[in-house]
């Protein structure tokens, strides 16, 4: 009986005598075509995979049994002669004409194959073979390689273990979203949990574990889920984060925007409805003050009770000043919709030089109704310098001087019917009772005091603007908030501009103080001076001052800023950046 050995996985086909005799084989040696002719046996794998395996005897006849045991190890699996008899079975020649021999062949060949199959094992006998076989014939010679990998220490692979292979190599071959998965790279768009869903489609293949997870999505397959990290090495990384712009219509556009000059951004209608409000309600009292009505937002929801939220902590200077009034007791009881009642607290700053403490107040605080007197405000359009070039400026001048307003929102009254939107509470003593007090000046907190201030101190200058032109122009550009620094080519001009900005603005009201210059004769001499100075020692460089909050050394004309590390701090790479965080608090911040 013949015996018949083939390997489907391989592309490797095996016959033999019953007996293999190699005494009858040449002496000189072998090579692939006489060991074929000698042995009656047919290769249908490489050249390259014999060689590989018999290469190493030398070529004698007493090493033929050699090379035939190594062979036969390599290829006598009892999976290969099983696929070898279904591959000889369904390769019968089909009869095409009926006779007793053509008949008589076919069952011969048949009865002797099954024989054979049922002499192998009852693992044998089922469908998987033949199943196996069909299914291996429609696959490409790599898939057919990897499935000869797969089933190496195999005996007796199953129809079942097949098709899980090929489930497995379906979503190895799928087209992956990003196919090097496996490897750190730069993130190239983040999608959202609200989209995530969206993007999935039919499709889902499992590892052995079940751990690491094949997804179909719109975009191809991706891989997520656990891995074995058993056989990574453990390694210290840096990360270096860098931003690429990549799209070259924004780079350029974005070019040419820090080329351009400057154009300010157009006006929306709530900043033109505060402006028209402004110029159409602006007046000023018999002392030259100015007189605003606070700019009301009408679409938005009244106020509602206020009373039961402020609490109480002021100072006497307010009242002192005039900067408010009591609320006379028939005048008390308004209904919510037309008073509101701001909370206040005080705010200590040890390194201020003239106010160590203000106060300040809530106009956000929500009343009963949920709206906050800065819910019914307009803001209006930011009317304030710009801050780089004010410094820049400020650099240029070789005499310059620094001041800023005094308590200069409070310098501006508010009109008698708005007052009553700005009420407090307040009482010296915890057993008194508590008293209603209304603010009479632009409010700190609310929203629309930066405008109302700044405006109104512009609208100063305008009586003076053939006057004192260049004063003029200096206060309208040199103003950052209440800051003014300004200065001059020579200490003449210096003095004659400072005396007209203090001229100006004195005349509405706004008074200048704390006065500071890179040159003496323009500090104040006297006590009788109104722009009383804040004294500067001018010698002493550990006295310096806060000019837009950068340190001004004014006897070296410089810049600086001041630090309060504590020498008890770690050096870590956090206390670093915390520290670096703290020097940025130099006036460049808006």
């Amino acid at each position: 009986m013949a015996v018949h050995r083939w390997a489907s996985s391989v592309g490797f086909t095996m016959t033999t005598p019953s007996a293999v005799g190699g005494t009858n084989c040449p002496e000189q040696g072998f090579n692939l075509g006489e060991y074929n002719k000698c042995n009656n046996t047919s290769f249908h794998t490489s050249k390259e995979t014999l060689k590989r395996l018999v290469s190493k005897y030398t070529i004698s006849g007493a090493n033929y049994q050699n090379a035939w045991s190594t062979l036969a190890n390599h290829f006598d699996k009892k999976r290969y002669t099983v696929f070898s008899l279904v591959h000889e079975f369904l390769s019968q020649s089909p009869i095409t004409q009926a006779n007793s021999q053509s008949l008589s062949r076919l069952v011969t060949t048949s009865d002797e194959i099954i024989q054979q199959m049922d002499a192998l094992g009852p693992e044998f006998t089922g469908r998987d073979p033949w199943l196996i076989h069909l299914i291996l014939e429609k696959l490409d010679k790599e898939t057919r390689t990897s499935w000869s990998h797969e089933v190496v220490d195999t005996d007796d692979p199953t129809f079942n273990d097949l098709l899980e292979f090929l489930k497995s190599a379906a979503s190895n071959n799928g087209e992956l979203v990003d196919p090097q998965f496996n490897r750190p790279s730069a993130i190239d768009i983040i999608l959202g949990a609200d989209v995530f869903l969206a993007l999935l489609e039919g499709g889902q293949v499992k590892n052995e574990s079940g751990h690491t997870v094949a997804q179909r999505t719109v975009f191809g397959w991706i891989v997520a889920g656990q891995y074995d990290a058993s056989g990574t090495t453990q390694s210290n990384h840096t990360i270096v984060n860098l931003h690429v712009e990549t799209d070259l219509n924004r780079t350029l556009q974005q070019f040419w925007e820090q080329e351009e000059i400057f154009k300010p951004p157009s006006l929306t209608l709530p900043e033109q409805q505060v402006i028209e409000h402004f110029n159409s309600t602006l007046q000023r009292d018999e002392t030259g003050r100015f007189i605003v009505r606070l700019p009301f937002d009408d679409s938005k929801p009244a106020l509602g009770d206020s009373l039961a939220v402020a609490y109480t902590s002021f100072m006497h200077e307010y009242m002192e000043l005039g900067h408010m009034e009591e609320v006379p007791s028939n005048q008390v009881e308004r209904p919510s919709s037309e008073c509101f009642y701001l909370p206040h607290h005080a705010v200590i700053k040890n390194d201020s030089l003239t106010t160590k403490l203000r106060v300040v107040f809530d106009a956000s605080c929500a009343s009963s109704s949920g709206v906050s007197l800065n819910d019914r405000l307009l803001a209006g359009p930011n009317n304030n310098s710009d801050l780089f070039e004010v410094s820049l400026r400020f650099r240029s001048h070789r005499v310059a001087f620094f001041a800023d307003v005094t308590k200069m929102y409070r310098q501006v009254l508010v009109h008698p019917m708005d007052r009553d939107f700005q009420r407090i509470v307040f009482r010296e003593e915890p057993d008194q009772p508590i008293r209603h007090y209304r603010l009479c000046t632009v409010t700190y907190g609310t929203k629309t005091a930066p405008y109302l201030a700044i405006e109104s101190m512009r609208e100063a200058t305008k009586s003076f603007e053939s006057m004192y032109p260049q004063a003029v122009e200096a206060i309208k550009r040199n103003f950052h908030v209440d800051d003014f620094l300004s200065g001059a080519e020579d200490e003449e001009k210096a003095i004659q501009l400072k005396n007209q900005v203090v001229e100006i603005l004195s005349s509405a009201g706004f008074e200048l103080r704390k006065w500071s210059s890179n040159n003496r004769n323009l500090l104040p001499n006297n006590d009788n001076d109104k722009a009383t100075p804040v004294p500067v020692k001018m010698l002493n460089d550990s006295e310096t001052v806060k000019a837009l909050g950068i340190n001004w050394y004014p006897s070296e004309d410089k810049y600086g800023f001041k630090v309060n590390f504590s020498p008890f701090n770690v050096n870590t790479k956090r206390q670093m950046i915390s520290d670096s965080a703290r020097t940025r608090s130099v006036g460049w911040r808006q």
